[in-house]
C-alpha cells in the first residue's frame, strides 16, 4: 500500500460553547490551523508513531486495547474502529505534526484523533466519508473514555466549513463561509478541558433537573429566555448563574443561526451576540480568566465586532471577529496585553488526503 497523508483542522466555537453537552446546537467551524498525518508502510507488525512537535513516540500494536498510557487516544481509536470490524492489513511508521496551539481550546487532541481514525479507515481500504470519520471519531475520544464533550469537535474538524450542528444526531447545515475575519489570541494560560467540562456539566443538568422535578414537562430544547424568570425560584441559588447561561447562550445560539442564514450579514450584530455569548460565560459559567478577558475587551476596543473565549475555558484561546481592513490593529491590542500570540484564520474544508 502506498504513503498515505491526512490533513485535519482546528476548529473554532462561534455560538454554543458549553451547549453540547446539554444536547443544543451549536455553530462552529474549522480552521487552516492544522495536523498532518504522514504514513510509510513499514515490514514490521506495529505502528512506531512520532510525533516531533511533542518530542513523543509510540509503538503500536493493531490488538492494542489499554488505554492507561500516553498513547490512549490512538489505542481507543483502534477498539473503536476493530469493533466495526476494520481491522489494517499493514503497518506503518508515522510521523505527526502541526500547527495547532495546543491545549489552547483549538482542539488540537481531537484533530489528532479526526486524522488517526481516518488514516486507519484508509489503510483499511475504505474511502475517505466525512460522516464516518466523525462518527467514529466521536465513538473514540467521548464514548470509548465516557468524556464529558459532545460532537461538536470531531464532526466541525471532520465536516468542516461553518455549521449549524445538532449535537446529538449529528445532523448539519452548511451556512457562509465569507465571515469577515476571525483573529484567535492565544493566552497562554492552560486550560484543563476534562475538568472543567465535567463540573460545569454535571452542575448545569443538576439545575435542570431540578425544575423537571417540579415542572415534568420543562424541555431546554423548547425553552425561551422567558424560563429563567419563570422557573429560577425552582433552582439553587449556587445553580442560577449556570441554568440562566443554559437558557440564554441557547437563545444567542437560535439568533445567530437566524442572522446567519440572510443573504446579507450585519457582522455587527453577530459581533455583539459573540460578545454576549462570551460574558456568559465568563461572569456566569466562570470558564474565563483575567487575561483573556482582557484580550477581548481589548479587540472589541481596537474595531472588532465581538469576541469571546473558545473551547471549555479555564485559559486557551479566544476569537475576534472584525472587518478585514481591521485585523492587524486587532492582533496588536491582543498582543498588548500580554498574549502570547495572535494570527488570524481562515475557515477551513475539513478532513482531507494529503497528495
Amino acid at each position: 500500500m502506498n504513503e498515505i497523508e491526512i490533513i485535519a483542522p482546528g476548529r473554532i466555537c462561534l455560538f454554543g460553547d458549553h451547549q453540547d453537552y446539554l444536547g443544543l446546537p451549536v455553530i462552529a467551524c474549522a480552521i487552516d490551523r492544522t495536523i498532518h498525518l504522514k504514513a510509510i508502510p513499514n515490514t514490521l507488525s506495529h505502528f512506531r508513531i512520532n510525533m516531533p512537535d511533542i518530542d513523543q513516540r509510540f509503538v503500536i500494536n493493531v490488538d492494542a486495547n489499554d488505554l492507561g498510557g500516553s498513547d490512549k487516544f490512538f489505542v481507543a481509536a483502534l477498539r473503536v474502529l476493530r469493533r466495526h470490524g476494520f481491522i489494517p492489513a499493514n503497518s506503518y511508521d508515522l510521523e505527526v505534526y502541526g500547527n495547532i496551539p495546543i491545549n489552547a481550546g483549538l482542539s488540537s487532541s481531537s484533530a489528532l484523533v479526526v486524522a488517526w481514525v481516518a488514516f486507519l479507515l484508509k489503510a483499511c481500504g475504505s474511502e475517505i466519508d466525512k460522516q464516518q470519520v466523525a462518527r467514529l471519531s466521536y465513538e473514540a475520544e467521548v464514548l470509548e473514555f465516557s468524556g464529558p464533550g459532545g460532537l461538536m469537535d470531531m464532526y466541525s474538524i471532520s465536516l468542516g466549513e461553518v455549521i449549524f450542528l445538532d449535537t446529538v444526531s449529528g445532523s448539519h447545515e452548511v451556512l457562509k463561509s465569507s465571515l469577515g475575519t476571525f483573529v484567535i489570541g492565544v493566552s497562554g494560560v492552560a486550560k484543563e478541558t476534562l475538568a472543567v467540562l465535567a463540573a460545569k456539566g454535571t452542575l448545569t443538568k443538576k439545575a435542570i433537573s431540578q425544575i423537571q422535578r417540579a415542572v415534568p414537562a420543562f424541555d431546554l430544547k423548547e425553552s425561551t429566555v422567558e424560563d429563567f424568570d419563570r422557573y429560577q425560584e425552582l433552582v439553587d441559588e449556587d445553580l442560577l448563574p449556570l441554568f440562566e447561561a443554559a437558557i440564554k447562550n441557547y437563545d444567542i445560539t437560535r439568533k445567530a443561526h437566524k442572522l446567519l442564514k440572510e443573504e446579507v450579514l450585519d457582522l455587527e450584530i453577530l459581533g455583539a451576540l459573540m460578545y454576549d455569548h462570551h460574558r456568559l460565560l465568563s461572569e456566569n459559567i466562570g470558564v474565563s480568566v483575567p487575561l483573556v478577558d482582557a484580550m477581548v475587551t481589548a479587540a472589541m476596543k481596537s474595531g472588532a465586532f465581538g469576541g469571546k473565549i473558545v473551547g471549555s475555558g479555564g485559559g486557551g484561546c479566544m476569537v475576534a471577529w472584525c472587518a478585514p481592513d481591521k485585523s492587524e490593529e486587532v492582533i496588536r491590542a491582543i498582543m498588548d496585553t500580554g498574549a502570547a500570540d495572535a494570527f488570524v484564520v481562515e475557515v477551513a474544508k475539513g478532513i482531507e488526503l494529503g497528495f
